[in-house]
């Protein structure tokens, strides 16, 4: 009897081929973080100027943030696996070219802003469409262990890319990093191409031919369900979030700083390792659990996955003995996978043909936030100092959480 209520209550397996799939997206996004790290060291050393190097990055977020809109659309009208692959391949492009172009004197300072604007073009787009096509991917009682598995990847090359950084500039220099980025897109491109799998849900029923003369007015009333009405004041949260990240990712360095100048550097990459352990130990656990018994996270979960992901964030600046600051850093980090999974798979709740705009607009979201929670952080540690400054943006995000479950919860 156990024996078969186990079987009843087990989710279906993931496809061999999306398996695959995330292999390469972690291999894409480790050459990424590579690359990021090299950009700025890059563009630093060519110009000597910490504004063009803020800029450079800015340049990323904003490129991302314009083109979503766009994407959206692509997404829900368009080919979905042709967008991911051309994203794979304009990045592939971009990064070959700067890597060819290193030695080339002055041509290569423009080329590495070109470069980080297709980045940010590239990664918009593919998040858009893979984010929208994994319930078509794996079917849609599966999409929460495939979120999990994506973020355990994702977290393991995020740890790789910034810990090969160092190496590969020290022993090839930046045109085999730039190299490396280019090789890791176009692998991830060939995957996209050559893989059987189905990213966008079919049409089924008698009524196919009619749901696709209405779906323009389905996809204009479908905002006003209630599954859309909370997807929306999930992304709101989501916005207050990225701005909280913003901030601690710019009052970091310099509260590490402050606190030991001689290892900053080792400190500031010793918290960013136990974050993203952390991140890969809850992926791991709810992957495990969506397998026998946890259905998609609710509201509930995702706000207190939130909730503590700030608390913990803001706590780290109090100012702890070296192990208990690790440890509160792999604390955040759990709490951030956690959220990010419970986030991204209650927003794949919705209609195939909505999920396209609803992650538009959610890139464009957490790509604005961050922005502005950089921003803000710049304006506000020289006056508050990095504990009340992440205090201050942190805290606005618990506010946003909790009042979006007091709404919820009201009605």
């Amino acid at each position: 009897m156990s024996e078969r209520r186990s079987t009843r209550n087990r989710r279906p397996a993931i496809p061999q081929p999306f398996r695959l799939f995330a292999a390469a997206s972690g291999l894409s996004v480790l050459g990424d973080y590579l690359s990021m790290i090299a950009l700025s060291l890059f563009a630093f050393e060519r110009t000597g100027s910490a504004l063009a190097t803020g800029l450079l990055m800015a340049l990323r977020l904003v490129a991302g943030l314009l083109v979503a809109p766009l994407a959206g659309r692509l997404v829900t009208r368009g080919d979905r696996r042709a967008l991911l692959v051309v994203a794979d391949v304009g990045q592939a492009l971009a990064m070959a070219v700067l890597a060819l172009l290193v030695g080339a004197g002055a041509a290569a300072v423009p080329a590495a802003f070109a470069a980080s604007a297709i980045t940010g073009v590239g990664l918009t787009t593919a998040s858009v469409a893979l984010r929208a096509s994994i319930p078509a991917m794996v079917g849609s009682a599966a999409r929460v262990d495939a979120n999990s598995m994506l973020t355990a990847v994702r977290a393991v090359a995020m740890a790789g890319g910034f810990a090969a950084a160092g190496a590969i500039l020290a022993v090839g220099g930046y045109a085999v990093a730039f190299a490396l980025d280019a090789a890791s897109f176009a692998v991830s491109a060939v995957v996209i191409a050559w893989l059987p799998l189905r990213l966008r849900e079919p049409l089924r029923g008698a009524g196919a031919t009619h749901e696709r003369l209405s779906r323009r007015w389905r996809a204009i009333a479908g905002w006003r369900s209630a599954a859309l009405r909370g997807a929306m004041g999930m992304l709101l949260v989501r916005t207050f979030d990225a701005s909280g990240s913003g901030s601690h990712n710019v009052a970091l360095p310099v509260w590490f700083g402050e606190q030991a100048p001689r290892a900053a550097a080792r400190g500031y990459a010793g918290f960013l390792t136990a974050w993203a352990l952390g991140n890969l130990l809850a992926s791991t656990v709810v992957r495990r659990a969506s397998r026998s018994w946890l259905r998609a996270p609710d509201l509930g979960a995702f706000v207190g996955g939130t909730c503590a992901m700030s608390a913990l964030f803001v706590l780290a600046f109090v100012g702890w003995p070296p192990a208990l600051l690790l440890a509160i850093a792999a604390l955040a980090g759990a709490a951030d996978g956690f959220t990010a999974i419970s986030y991204v798979s209650r927003l794949q709740a919705v209609g195939d043909d909505e999920r396209g705009r609803l992650f538009a607009l959610s890139a464009s979201g957490e790509n604005g936030g961050l922005g502005l929670g950089m921003i803000a952080a710049a304006l506000l540690l020289p006056a508050l100092g990095p504990l009340a400054t992440v205090g201050l943006m942190h805290g606005l995000t618990i506010l946003a959480a909790l009042a979006l479950l007091y709404v919820a919860r009201s009605r």
